[in-house]
């Protein structure tokens, strides 16, 4: 059994991630987070962690039913997210603890398990998956590798301190899950999107690196090293845009995101989008990862299991998903109070109807050695 350390100082709230915290452990012990990494964090507060034991065990039985599968904290609201597998009813709500006797208030949402494949799902598209300007491909348009039916988006480009120009997108769109070869084809629109009445597809890249994702619980792989991104350099600078669609020009400006931050991005499926952080979820995130890349007729790699990030965001959409299927490697920004426009993060997940993940922009930039390029040949 977890011990929580007794050095609370009884005239101080919890804050809102100490609750995070210990309702995390509290769900880790008792078998309720289910896909969750086992690891937890000290919590120095006796009275908080009193109060989430005192539990009722009707409640303790609701949310092993609908089954937690991670924890938000949203400061600016001082709320904690309880988000399930099952949606919890209007009667399991009424059980349930929603402030614990501290001024943190508790809310109770659906997000279920995260699976993430080849970005092969047949989803219904509204208009054309890519956008022109002159003539050029712009970022939020699809792209896949060369050899797969599949089809993901293009986030962004970015230049090296060498000069170089790449896009940027996420490890299992064009990474392969660590599996592409440096120099394979990466082509635009994605091979999922070559169809009559659309542009001939062509061959926007290839391949360079990744930042690889290891799998394995996080008590034996740093977790904290796991991000979803990947670069493919340029083949021709002319033949594209740092548009992101026909809306707005990539910014060259990366921030921090924050819970309640209004965002946009423009993808490959849903096209462009304004949304909100609605958390951080706190913790190891579990993700699943099905993939396979094709090296040659004879020569293909698979890769399936387990992926945990931190830290993540999940974000909802405004009107409907921010993100579906075929949006993952989506470039997401938002506009700062003076009107500037600058990115927070990159599209990897998401879940009908309503749930879109994101990983932070800054550390993905700084790890690849890359800044954003905004202004490349905007007509």
């Amino acid at each position: 059994m977890h011990q929580v350390a007794s050095t609370f100082d009884l005239t101080q709230a919890a804050s809102v991630r100490e609750v995070a915290f210990a309702l995390r452990a509290f769900a880790v012990e008792r078998n309720l987070l289910k896909l969750g990494a086992t690891i937890i964090r000290e919590v120095e507060s006796e009275l908080l962690a009193q109060s989430i034991e005192a539990m009722s065990s009707e409640a303790i039985n609701v949310l092993d039913r609908q089954s937690i599968t991670a924890f938000g904290v949203n400061a600016k609201r001082n709320k904690v997210f309880v988000y399930t597998n099952r949606k919890i009813t209007n009667q399991q709500a009424k059980i349930l603890p929603h402030n614990l006797d501290t001024s943190v208030e508790i809310e109770y949402r659906q997000a279920r398990p995260i699976v993430v494949g080849n970005e092969d799902a047949d989803v219904v598209l509204g208009a054309l998956p890519y956008s022109l300007q002159e003539s050029r491909y712009t970022c939020g348009s699809s792209i896949s590798v060369g050899n797969l039916r599949s089809a993901g988006t293009f986030g962004a480009l970015v230049r090296s301190a060498e000069g170089v120009l790449y896009g940027l997108s996420n490890n299992h769109v064009t990474g392969g899950c660590n599996n592409s070869r440096a120099g394979l084809p990466i082509v635009a629109p994605g091979i999922m999107d070559v169809m009559v009445g659309a542009i001939d597809p062509f061959t926007i890249g290839w391949h360079d690196r990744v930042l690889t994702m290891r799998q394995g619980d996080p008590s034996t792989v740093n977790h904290f090293e796991n991000t979803d991104a990947a670069l493919f350099k340029i083949a021709d600078e002319k033949a594209i845009t740092s548009m992101q669609g026909e809306l707005f020009d990539t910014p060259s400006l990366a921030v921090d995101p924050e819970p309640d931050m209004v965002v946009e991005k423009v993808g490959r499926t849903t096209g462009h989008q304004v949304g909100m952080i609605e958390s951080e979820l706190i913790g190891p995130i579990h993700v699943t990862y099905r993939n396979t890349t094709y090296h040659s007729l004879d020569d293909a790699s698979n890769f399936v299991g387990q992926v945990y990030f931190e830290p993540t965001f999940l974000i909802r959409g405004d009107n409907g998903p921010f993100s579906m299927p075929g949006d993952s490697g989506s470039l997401v920004t938002t506009v700062l109070g003076d009107g500037t426009r600058a990115a927070v993060g990159l599209i990897f997940a998401g879940k009908p109807p309503n749930e879109s993940y994101m990983l932070p922009i800054k550390p993905i930039l700084e790890r690849l050695g890359v800044t954003l390029v905004s202004g490349h040949r905007i007509a």
